[in-house]
């Protein structure tokens, strides 16, 4: 990767990234359904409770589990191609479209 897409692309922009748009729309699918119009859209649910918040914890411990795994992925990549073992482009005329 060249100097220029250093300065755009790393693990920690990469892994912030991930976790924030994460947080962002759960957090947005949960105040909607679960706070907001919790007592509109309980018609529709396939469960008939709403979950404890127990089990909303141990949601939210699932979730942050699986980011770390795709925070993991992430910087695998990035190790992959400092280590010359892969490369990542930015420019896709560099190689087209189906590339």
């Amino acid at each position: 990767m060249n100097n220029e897409a250093e300065k755009i692309y790393s693990w920690s922009f990469d892994s912030a990234t991930i976790i924030l748009r994460y947080c962002f729309l759960a957090g947005i699918g949960y105040l909607i359904f679960y706070v907001w119009k919790a007592k509109r859209f309980s018609k529709i649910k396939i469960q008939e409770g709403f979950p404890t918040a127990k089990i909303v914890s141990k949601e939210i411990l699932f979730s942050a589990l699986t980011l770390m795994i795709y925070c993991g992925a992430s910087w695998l990549v990035f190790y992959c191609q400092k280590a010359g073992i892969t490369k990542i482009y930015l420019d896709i005329d560099q190689h087209g479209w189906p590339y």
